[in-house]
């Protein structure tokens, strides 16, 4: 497998899909064509990935963060961890855009949120919590995670 062609194309269609989600995310089919092939390509070539470098891993290794970094030793490694937070980053956004229409946020709060988690993942994400906190009132319930 040609890692490098891999990572570019997973960057290209990751990078595709977010401006997608960006300007398109009031249409309706935009969490479907993009949770039902975005995601599932990014899923799938994950799987391939992982099972093509998956070897004889010591579950000790998950143990210290030194060992796992050993299990990060190689191109093939590295690149399905890319591929593992490019495909859980984008279910954030779009569990995000879902959430953020439910709630009323404002679009331009909601892209600011969006971009954050594109480049940075998890800040995104807390943005948006303090966010809906900020115009709803409300950090978290039952209701909300929907």
């Amino acid at each position: 497998m040609n890692y490098e062609l891999v990572y570019q194309a997973v960057n290209l269609l990751a990078l595709v899909a977010w401006l997608y989600l960006l300007l398109l995310y009031r249409r309706p089919e935009t969490t479907t064509v993009l949770a039902g092939t975005v995601v599932a390509a990014l899923c799938i070539t994950y799987a391939v990935c992982l099972y093509q470098n998956l070897g004889p891993t010591d579950p000790q290794s998950f143990q210290t963060l030194a060992g796992l970094q050993s299990l990060q030793g190689s191109a093939g490694a590295v690149l399905t961890g890319w591929i593992h937070y490019l495909a859980f980053d984008l279910l954030a956004g779009l569990w995000m855009v879902g959430n953020a229409q439910q709630h009323g946020i404002s679009r331009w709060l909601l892209s600011l949120c969006l971009v954050f988690t594109f480049m940075l993942g998890p800040v995104g994400v807390l943005l948006y919590f303090v966010v809906r906190w900020w115009r709803t009132g409300q950090y978290w319930s039952a209701h909300h995670a929907q």
